[in-house]
C-alpha cells in the first residue's frame, strides 16, 4: 500500500521542522512519501524542507493562491499514493503512527474515510476553565475520542489526523475552496465540509484510535478574543454547511436559528444569578450565532448577486 502524507503550510518554517523531524522517526516500512505544499513561497519554508531530502521522500511545492483548501487542492493533484493521509505543519506524530493507519485501513477495506486520535501537545498552555468548556475539542482540535475503533460521526474526524483513500479523489470530489483558513474573516472547517459531502453520499468514517498524533497548541489560541473569533467562523461554517438544508427562512435566517439564539440568551440571563461558571461557554455561543446570522446575510446577498445577474443575461438574449 503506497502512502501520500499532505501537508498544506505558511510562514511556520520552525514548526514544520518539528513536523518533519517526528515523520523522520516513524517506524514504518513500504513506500510512502511527504508533500509539502507552501501557501506563501516562503524561503525559510523551502529551505526547512530540503533540509529533509535525505532522510525523508519529501517533495516541495508551491501554491501561491491563498487558502489551505487550495493548497490541499495541489496536494491532491500531485500524491501517488492508495491512501492520502492529511494532516497538519504543527503536530507531532507517534513512532508507530504510519503503522496503524495501514493496519487499520486493511481492517476496513469496504471503507474510505477515516480519522485518528488527536492530543494535545503541550495541554499546560490550556487554562483549565477552557477545558471544561463543551467546544474545548473543536477550539484547540483535540480529538481525544474514548470509544473503540469503529463508525462514528463525520465531524469527529479533524484535520490534523484524516485518511482518504485516492479512489475518493478519482471520482472527481475536492475540498471546497471557499471555505477553510485563509486571509481575513474566513469560513471554518474546510475539512468538515468536505466530510459532510462524502458522509451524505455514503461514506461513513472508521475511528483509528491507536494512530496517535500530537497537536501544539499555540499561545494565541488561549487567548479570549482569538476563541470568540474562532467561535464566529465556526458559526459561519455551521450556516454554511447547512445552506441546502429545508427550513422556514425569516430575513434568510432559518427560524430554528432564531429560537436557539433566543434559548441561548434565556440562558445566558440566569447565569447572571445563578451560574457564572457557565458565562464563558454563553459568550462563545453567542459569538458563534453571530457568525451564523452573518453568514446567512452574506449567502442571502450572494443569491441576490447571482438572481440579478441571470437577469441581466436573459435580458441581452
Amino acid at each position: 500500500m503506497k502512502v501520500s502524507i499532505l501537508i498544506a503550510t505558511y510562514k511556520r518554517a520552525e514548526s514544520l521542522y518539528e513536523t518533519l523531524l517526528s515523520f523522520s522517526r516513524l517506524a514504518a516500512r513500504g513506500r510512502w512519501e511527504v508533500l509539502v505544499v507552501d501557501n506563501a513561497g516562503d524561503e525559510k519554508t523551502k529551505k526547512t524542507v530540503r533540509n529533509f531530502a535525505a532522510k525523508l521522500h519529501v517533495h516541495y511545492h508551491v501554491e501561491k493562491r491563498r487558502g489551505k483548501n487550495i493548497a490541499l487542492n495541489a496536494a491532491i493533484s500531485k500524491a501517488k499514493g492508495d491512501i492520502f493521509i492529511f494532516t497538519d505543519d504543527d503536530i507531532i506524530v507517534k513512532e508507530d503512527w504510519l503503522k496503524e493507519i495501514r493496519e487499520g485501513v486493511n481492517r476496513w477495506p469496504q471503507y474510505s474515510v477515516f480519522g485518528g486520535r488527536v492530543r494535545p501537545y503541550n495541554p499546560e498552555l490550556i487554562p483549565g476553565e477552557y477545558k471544561s468548556l463543551e467546544s474545548y475539542p473543536y477550539l484547540f482540535g483535540v480529538a481525544d475520542w474514548d470509544i473503540p475503533e469503529g463508525e462514528y460521526g463525520y465531524d469527529k474526524v479533524f484535520g490534523p489526523n484524516m485518511v482518504i483513500r485516492s479512489a475518493i479523489f478519482q471520482k472527481g470530489y475536492r475540498f471546497d475552496e471557499r471555505v477553510g483558513p485563509g486571509s481575513g474573516n474566513y469560513i471554518a472547517g474546510g475539512e468538515t465540509d468536505f466530510l459532510q459531502r462524502l458522509y451524505k453520499d455514503g461514506y461513513k468514517p472508521v475511528y483509528l484510535p491507536k494512530a496517535v498524533v500530537y497537536h501544539r497548541i499555540r499561545p494565541e489560541q488561549c487567548d479570549w478574543k482569538w476563541i470568540l473569533n474562532r467561535a464566529f467562523r465556526g458559526g459561519r461554517s455551521l450556516a454554511w454547511r447547512g445552506r441546502n438544508e429545508s427550513s422556514v427562512f425569516i430575513f434568510g435566517v432559518p427560524r430554528y436559528v432564531y429560537r436557539a439564539y433566543a434559548g441561548t440568551l434565556g440562558s445566558w440571563f440566569w447565569s447572571l444569578f445563578f451560574n457564572t461558571g457557565r458565562l464563558k461557554e454563553l459568550r462563545y455561543n453567542i459569538n458563534k450565532f453571530h457568525g451564523i446570522f452573518y453568514q446567512c446575510l452574506m449567502m442571502k446577498k450572494e443569491m441576490r448577486r447571482f438572481r440579478e445577474v441571470n437577469r441581466l443575461r436573459q435580458a441581452d438574449r
